[in-house]
């Protein structure tokens, strides 16, 4: 169990070497201590075990977004544009995201290369929200679609429209 600000987060320690495959999808963004689990998983790993993460890019749009806005916006968001009932709900999205500079890939990447292991493939892609958005309303896609631009614009070109990122590390063998 980890304390975090009066209350506790439960803590589900693994069998240490004990895994051949870990896959991490679409969790890490919503734990307030990311790193404390990436830990975990990797102790759990057999050497010459392969953790597969996916998680939202930080520098992106839609990560830029949901760091900097509160939980709220995104459930009323979800409720009365999108005409999600349940949304923010127990068991319905959105969930809290922390989305925590410590999965960002570069610090992942620089994380395992200090642990042994080794970065087998760093992958971007483009989620389904905006897609979403272009579906639901077309002002909505207009919209995304003018803030990309303006991101480009503003960024000189550094910034990236892949909204997630998958990452394969390889624990080596010792």
């Amino acid at each position: 169990m980890i304390p975090h600000k009066n209350r506790v987060v439960n803590y589900y320690p693994l069998e240490p070497n004990s895994y051949d495959l870990i896959t991490c999808i679409d969790v890490l963004e919503h734990l307030p201590y990311p790193q404390k689990a990436l830990q975990n998983l990797w102790q759990a790993l057999k050497p010459g075990g392969l953790m597969i993460l996916r998680a939202p890019n930080p520098y992106s749009l839609k990560g830029i977004i949901t760091k900097w806005t509160p939980h709220w916006v995104h459930v009323a968001f979800r409720r009365y544009v999108l005409g999600n009932r349940n949304a923010g709900k127990p068991g319905y999205p959105p969930f809290k995201t922390y989305l925590r500079n410590s999965i960002v890939p570069a610090a992942i990447a620089r994380w395992v290369i200090q642990q042994g292991g080794t970065v087998r493939g760093l992958y971007f892609r483009e989620g389904s929200n905006p897609y979403d958005l272009k579906r639901y309303s077309k002002v909505l896609w207009g919209a995304w679609n003018t803030l990309l631009f303006l991101m480009r614009v503003l960024s000189l070109g550094r910034y990236s429209e892949r909204t997630d990122y998958i990452i394969v590390v390889e624990k080596n063998s010792a």
